[in-house]
């Protein structure tokens, strides 16, 4: 009986594991996902952004959440980004991703 307890604890662990694996990867995806479409998007309408050297934001609202781009010019051949994700399902967490762009 012990033994088939246990048995039980450990399938249902490892399934709780597996579930809490396949929603981090789903969250992972979504970020990537919503950071890609921003900085596309982003890009795009450069033309019509006046980028300085003091930094300006940029929002982007999606159903899955909203990406806002803080952009600025880092020197006369780089613009500096970041990008902040507030998903839809998790308003309180706010995730950052850094990159810089040549131009």
């Amino acid at each position: 009986m012990l033994i088939v307890s246990t048995y039980v604890l450990m399938v249902w662990h490892t399934e709780n594991e597996h579930l809490e694996h396949i929603q981090l990867n789903n969250q992972q995806q979504t970020i990537q996902n919503l950071i890609e479409t921003s900085l596309h998007e982003f890009y795009y309408s450069l033309d019509t952004l006046d980028i300085q050297y003091d930094e300006q934001s940029i929002n982007f609202e999606y159903e899955t959440g909203v990406a806002t781009i803080y952009y600025s010019l880092n020197d006369e051949h780089t613009l500096k980004l970041k990008v902040t994700i507030q998903l839809s399902e998790e308003p309180n967490q706010i995730f950052e991703h850094h990159t810089h762009w040549n131009v």
